[in-house]
Formats: C-alpha cells, structure tokens, sequence
C-alpha cells in the first residue's frame, strides 16, 4: 500500500511539474529564417508550427490575425500553418479553442525573400471573462445603429439580447437612452471567456498601484483621466470598487482604444466620429504605494456621434473576469 502511495505521488509530482513547465515555456518563438529564392520581390513566407495540443485531427482550424486582419486556416496533419505575407512590421494573434490559451506576438519584422518558421506554444488553460463591458452610444440625433462584437471567444452573457448572431440593432437618442425590443436601456452589456488576459499587459501601458483604502480614489483618477460623465463614472466605480475593496492592494494596467481591439472588435453602423475602449486589467499583488502614470490617457472629445465602453478583468479570478 505504501509503495502504491508512493507511486502516485511520484506520478502527480511529474504530472504537475510538466504542466508548469509547459506553461512557462515562450508562446512565440523564431524556429528558423532562411532566404528563399522563389519569392517574389516584397513577398516572404511563414509557417507557424503548432506545439502542446497533442494529435491534430482532419478539419481543425486556427484563428488568426496580422495586425488585426483576421483570417482562419485548416491546420496540416504536421501540425502546421503556412502563409505568404508582404515584408513589413506584424503584430499576430493566434486562437486555437477556448481550451487553450491565445498567442499574441510581439511587434515582429518579416523581410522580403525569407522563408520563416515559428513555434505556437499552446497550453491547456481556465478560461477567464472579459468583465461588463459595457457600450454607451451618443449620436447626434435619434438614430437606428448596428452594433457588432468581434471575437473568436465565446460570449456568455449579454443584456440586451441580440438582434441576431453577435450584434445589437438599436434606436439611440442623442442623450444615449439606447431602445431595444420595446424596452429602454443605458448601454449594452457583455461578456466573454478568455484565457490569458494577462498576456496582453506590456510596459507602456498606463499603470495604477493601489491598496483597497485608496481603491475608490485611483477609480475615480482613472474616470477623470478618461473623462467619464457622472452616470459613467458612477456605473464604472459600483460595479469595480466593491472588487477592488476586497484585495488588500493590485496593479490596475489600463488598456485603451487599439489595445482593446486585439480583444475584441467593434463594428457600429453608421460608423461613429470617434470610438473610445477602456480596459482595466487587474492584478492583485503586494504594493506599498502609488506610482505616477506612465503615460497619459487621452481624455474623450464629445464631439459628433461618439461611442464609450469600459471592461475589465481580476486576473486569475475565473470565477469573475469580465470586459
């Protein structure tokens, strides 16, 4: 009996180290660059080879983008992807299923005439949800608008329903009162499961250390810095100060505009004059005290048909993880 204790606790000791260390290997790795002289002038080749999903089966696709345009590919029985691209600067994002974790890669330069070869390091992940975001609409008149999200992950929840698959049909009076099936609403509610929010967090964001004493203050720097009216301001600290209260202190990054959109896209028709996103990525971790900005946020100009949404996430609380 002891040596089959013994055993399994060898056994989950290895299991466990092997999963750490899955997750701790680079999600995004150059393999191989070599020329190619078969490419045309300005054109070069990428593979992206696919690692820690085990077997691939017949059918399975990946989606992915190139600065934001998105494309799905069959992935090959050698568990790879292939594509040509123009030479220039790419930022990739790679989305396999809501098993795993998404790849987003750093700002990376392809060069005419190179073949080139990267390792997609998938691991198994607990999804996390992109928190309320929540969308307020102000048109310049009384308007019908088409509102779309654009995401491979899954939304859970939304509030109003749809209109059909992923997008709201609305009429929205210049004092933003939105009307949807025969009923009257502030803004428009979802969310969606994610893994690895985390990975989206880099060194220029605009970041906040606070403790849960200040925690309703540095919410209220972040509405003014945004420019936030009183009912958003509002609707914003109810809903996170609760949550924040609750952490002894946490790093808040703020992510804005085009950071929000490797999130998810928003398509709005009839196009807006302007579109403001606000993302709070919230990480519990010991803080002493608060640190200035890194750098500004760019406040929002209420000017012609404009369009606000604010979201965010507990880091590792996959129990409530919201955009």
């Amino acid at each position: 009996m002891k040596n089959i204790l013994f055993l399994l606790i060898v056994t989950m000791t290895f299991l466990c180290s092997a999963f750490e260390e899955q997750k701790s290997l680079p999600s995004f790795v150059l393999l191989e660059k070599k020329p190619d002289n078969t490419l045309k002038v300005g054109q070069s080749m990428v593979s992206f080879k696919i690692e820690g999903i085990g077997k691939i089966t017949k059918g399975q696709i990946m989606v992915w983008s190139a600065n934001d345009e998105i494309d799905t590919s069959f992935v090959q029985q050698d568990q790879f992807v292939h594509t040509s691209l123009k030479a220039g600067s790419y930022s990739f994002q790679f989305y396999f299923n809501s098993s795993y974790n998404e790849i987003y890669s750093p700002i990376t330069e392809i060069e005419s005439g190179y073949h080139y070869t990267y390792a997609l390091h998938f691991h198994q992940v607990e999804l996390q949800i992109a928190e309320k975001p929540v969308i307020y609409l102000y048109p310049e008149r009384l308007t019908k608008v088409s509102v779309s999200i654009e995401t491979p992950a899954e939304i859970g929840f939304v509030y109003p329903a749809f209109y059909k698959e992923k997008t709201w049909k609305v009429d929205v009076t210049p004092e933003g009162k939105i009307n949807c099936w025969n009923q009257q609403y502030n803004y428009l509610f979802w969310e969606a499961a994610y893994s690895n929010l985390e990975e989206l967090q880099n060194t220029t964001m605009t970041t906040f250390y606070t403790t849960s004493e200040k925690s309703l203050q540095t919410l209220e720097n972040i509405c003014d810095s945004f420019g936030l009216n009183s009912l958003e301001k509002a609707d914003l600290i109810t809903y996170w100060g609760p949550q924040l209260q609750q952490l002894s202190s946490a790093k808040i990054s703020v992510l804005m505009n085009e950071e929000v959109d490797r999130l998810a896209g928003l398509t709005i028709s009839p196009e807006p004059d302007h579109i403001y996103r606000l993302f709070l990525l919230i990480d519990p971790e010991p803080v002493l005290e608060d640190i200035p900005l890194q750098k500004a946020i760019n406040p929002i100009q209420r000017q012609g048909f404009f369009v606000i949404e604010w979201g965010g996430t507990i880091i590792g609380n996959n129990d409530a993880v919201k955009l």
